[in-house]
């Protein structure tokens, strides 16, 4: 007889007169036995008859009992006038537990049309010793409209708390909304395994695919330009910047190329985005820092307005953003000379008709150097008390 690992056989054994008057026999099996086997018989005690008399053997075994075969004798008492017909041999052959295990998905999902979702399928070990299952979704049973992707774990190694795996699941533009099936089975399958149906809703959006811009802020304040306050400053700061998110309307989903335009258009304010273009998933958000930085430092505030422009084919959208530059009083010495003397002189600006300094664009700063081969640094320098020239240059 076979018997698995951790379960039982059954065997009947007769008992048959040979001779002589009849009286009871008590069965029992040979000790020792392997480890983990325990025999157990339905009735204590069996009285021979010409015909037989038959008495059930149950034969137990453990998840820890060796495979293979083994010999189990069986002994009556007491022993007939012929010994070797008092006792019985059965062959037993001891089997490992088969693997199995079960599988099963977190489903129903909902899915919009034309986009994507996401199924987990957990294969969770019920017997036997784990082994590698390679995943699939079973193409007979895929409705017209929908595919599978990929697992983000295949193979997996069934385990007795459930290893999980996710499946992307892609549902076409034009399937109807709705109810669907299919099943994912896996290879092998286990003893009883059986392939886990996972149901799918299917929604239709009413609207048109769609995004929206949106910043942070839209109204931005910053000093005009200065090498001071380049880098890793913390006297001052020459830059602005805002997070612009695309969110998607109604399932949009594709990429969402960025376009600035500036106005006043003299080239004096450079506006970027970190990324050109960002990616929006199916009913998702995507960000992108964008800094504003003047070219110039003027001498009275400058307003821009900087429009983004998002397009994706035919869609389109726009977002102005207010831009407000102000006089920068942190200026490097190599454009101001002496800082302590040029604070309290008065102001030179480059206008129309002047000749006062070279090199500045209209309505820059500039203060007159006191040595032109002595370039003094911001550092260490103490500052006047502030005079009533150095009042107004503050403004």
């Amino acid at each position: 007889m076979s018997i698995t690992q951790g379960s039982s056989g059954h065997i009947t054994i007769t008992a048959t007169l040979t001779g002589g008057a009849a009286q009871a026999v008590t069965l029992s099996c040979v000790t020792p036995l392997p480890a983990g086997v325990s025999c157990s018989f339905v009735f204590p005690t069996v009285t021979p008859t010409g015909s037989g008399s038959a008495d059930g053997l149950t034969i137990s075994t453990s998840a820890s009992t060796p495979t293979g075969p083994f010999t189990l004798v069986v002994n009556g008492s007491p022993v007939g006038a012929t010994a070797s017909g008092s006792t019985t041999s059965v062959s037993v052959t001891v089997t490992a537990v088969p693997f199995d295990y079960s599988l099963s998905n977190n489903g129903p999902v909902s899915i919009t049309s034309g986009s994507s979702g996401t199924v987990t399928v957990t294969a969770m070990l019920t017997a036997g010793s784990a082994q590698s299952v390679t995943l699939s979704c079973v193409g007979s049973s895929l409705p017209a409209g929908i595919t599978c992707g990929s697992f983000t774990v295949n193979p997996v190694t069934p385990t007795s708390a459930g290893a999980s795996s996710d499946l992307k699941i892609n549902v076409g533009s034009s399937l109807a909304a709705g109810s669907y099936s299919f099943d994912v089975t896996g290879n092998p399958l286990g003893a009883t395994t059986t392939p886990t149906s996972v149901s799918i809703t299917v929604t239709v959006v009413t609207g048109q695919p769609d995004f929206v811009l949106s910043a942070s802020s839209t109204s931005l304040t910053v000093m005009g330009e200065s090498n001071l306050c380049e880098g890793s400053s913390t006297l001052c700061d020459d830059e602005a910047s805002t997070t612009v998110t695309v969110t998607s309307l109604n399932g949009f989903a594709g990429t969402v190329r960025l376009r600035f335009s500036v106005s006043p258009t003299e080239g004096t304010l450079t506006a970027y985005c970190r990324a050109r273009a960002v990616f929006v998933k199916a009913d998702g958000t995507s960000k992108t820092r964008c800094q504003v930085e003047p070219e110039i430092n003027p001498d009275t505030p400058i307003t821009y307005t900087v429009t983004i422009k998002a397009t994706n084919g035919t869609v389109s959208r726009s977002l102005t953003i207010t831009v407000t530059v102000t006089p920068n009083p942190f200026v490097p010495s190599e454009d101001n000379g002496n800082l302590s003397i040029a604070l309290s002189a008065p102001l030179w600006a480059n206008t129309a008709g002047s000749s006062a300094w070279r090199g500045a664009p209209p309505g820059h700063r500039h203060y007159p150097r006191t040595d032109e081969t002595s370039y003094p640094t911001l550092t260490g320098m103490s500052l006047p008390e502030p005079t009533e020239q150095s009042m107004i240059l503050q403004g």
